[in-house]
């Protein structure tokens, strides 16, 4: 007889041949109503792990700033495409934005703010001891303060920047501020005047003239008239920077006269002749003298 008594689609004279009334019927009820194997969701933010762009860490909004695939819950460089996620000194933080990739610093801490982390700046201090945060190559001021190196290049004694003669020979005496110190009793123009005392040493002047009263002799004087110690020619034409216009470069004029019986040199802001020659005739006399002396 074909029977179902039990209603499980398996007909009674075949549950009593297999031994499996019920089973056998239940299991092929259950393989029909699974259909399709369920996806896995690790962490369970309701994402298969399929296209879950953070499988091990729930993030069900799959925010991604960079745009590299890797969410942000999980990326080690939310910011900074990465999708390789490399962290070379496994501090947390990807080699692609870490400011120390070389060595572990998960607090990126920057206290300079030179975009190199502490754990790895040149400076090799800590911080809170580097009195010099900005110069790369100082870590306290020494003498010649931070950003400028305590350095001698001509190996006088006098560091560079308290030098105020730059390029001394090697082995010549020096004074405090790097100036070769010139024997007591030396004469080099041979004028009869110590070099230690002489206003113009490298011209022979034995009257000492200096009409402005700058300490420069008028011999060597590039500004006769008008006192420059510093000599400064910036333009380099043999006339001091204080006797001339600063916009021409023209000498200035200082009076209606140049000197006595030399003839009147216009007014201000026009070019001084006789300033000119007056000055180049004294250079020439004391270049006069100065051979007669060494002959």
């Amino acid at each position: 007889i074909d029977a179902d008594l039990n209603d499980n689609g398996v007909l009674d004279i075949c549950e009593k041949l297999t031994g499996d009334a019920d089973t056998n019927g239940a299991e092929e009820e259950e393989a029909d109503t699974n259909g399709v194997e369920e996806e896995e969701d690790e962490d369970g933010d309701g994402v298969p792990d399929s296209e879950d762009n953070c499988p091990t860490v729930s993030n069900p909004n799959q925010e991604d700033q960079d745009k590299d695939r890797v969410g942000d819950a999980c990326d080690n460089c939310p910011q900074t495409p990465n999708l390789s996620q490399f962290d070379a000194d496994q501090d947390g933080k990807g080699d692609a934005c870490d400011n120390c990739p070389e060595v572990a610093d998960p607090d990126q801490a920057d206290a300079d703010a030179d975009g190199i982390g502490d754990a790895c700046d040149t400076n090799g201090v800590p911080p809170e001891t580097d009195l010099c945060p900005d110069d790369p190559d100082k870590t306290e001021p020494g003498v010649c303060g931070c950003g400028v190196p305590d350095i001698d290049s001509d190996h006088d004694g006098v560091l560079d920047c308290n030098d105020d003669c730059p390029g001394t020979e090697l082995g010549v005496a020096v004074d405090t501020n790097g100036c070769p110190v010139l024997p007591p009793d030396s004469d080099i123009d041979g004028d009869g005047v110590p070099d230690s005392v002489d206003n113009c040493p490298t011209v022979a002047n034995s009257d000492q003239a200096d009409g402005d009263g700058d300490g420069v002799g008028d011999l060597c004087d590039n500004c006769p008239t008008v006192a420059n110690i510093d000599q400064v020619d910036t333009d380099r034409d043999g006339i001091g920077d204080a006797c001339e216009e600063p916009s021409t470069g023209r000498p200035l004029l200082t009076t209606t006269e140049c000197g006595a019986g030399v003839a009147p040199c216009g007014t201000t802001g026009l070019l001084s002749m006789c300033l000119m020659l007056l000055g180049v005739g004294r250079m020439k006399i004391g270049l006069r003298r100065a051979r007669r002396n060494r002959s």
